[in-house]
């Protein structure tokens, strides 16, 4: 029996563990707060003349949260979008060297981007860097979203082992209960 599968539960449900329920409710805050803001400023803005300061830069800050808490969760459960105008054309034996190329290319791009989160985050602090109307440091933000992606990246490595481990075979354990559709 798999770690996500309740003892208790009939066949086939599965419980989210806490980490995974942790990350959606985290990125359900931060896309509700984001229109929430929204409204409020387009509200304040045309019927009382009066828009909320620093909305876009608040904004900027609940998206990138959401992006990069949304990221492993869709990593996990395989609900990237694809473009599959090649796999007619790749068949049997060579599927898996396509299969582990995108792999290698995801875990290449997504820990660049962590990395340059990362390093651009340690200089802006070195810089007393603030931004210009909230007056802010976004550092702390870069780093959440360091650590976001190096958690996607561990997420790839382990299903890639896993690919590799199963003889080529994408693995059915979702963790997350979408069984491959997306969150």
């Amino acid at each position: 029996m798999s770690d996500f599968e309740k003892p208790d539960a009939p066949y086939g449900v599965r419980r989210i563990p806490w980490y995974y329920r942790t990350l959606m409710v985290l990125a359900a805050v931060f896309l509700f707060s984001m229109a929430s803001l929204t409204f409020v400023d387009v509200i304040g803005r045309y019927v009382f003349n009066a828009p909320v300061p620093g909305t876009f830069e608040i904004v900027e800050y609940l998206l990138g949260l959401l992006t990069f808490s949304s990221l492993p969760l869709i990593t996990r459960a395989r609900g990237h979008v694809t473009v599959d105008i090649f796999d007619r054309f790749i068949r049997g034996g060579f599927r898996w060297l396509t299969d582990i190329g995108a792999y290698l290319g995801s875990i290449a791009v997504v820990g660049l981007i962590g990395h340059r989160m990362w390093v651009t985050a340690w200089d802006e602090l070195a810089a007393d860097y603030v931004s210009e109307y909230l007056g802010i440091t976004r550092a702390p933000f870069l780093l959440v979203f360091s650590f976001l992606s190096a958690v996607t990246v561990a997420i790839l490595v382990y299903m890639l082992w896993r690919y590799v481990a199963n003889g080529f075979v994408h693995d059915q354990h979702d963790p997350t209960g979408t069984h491959g559709t997306g969150v």
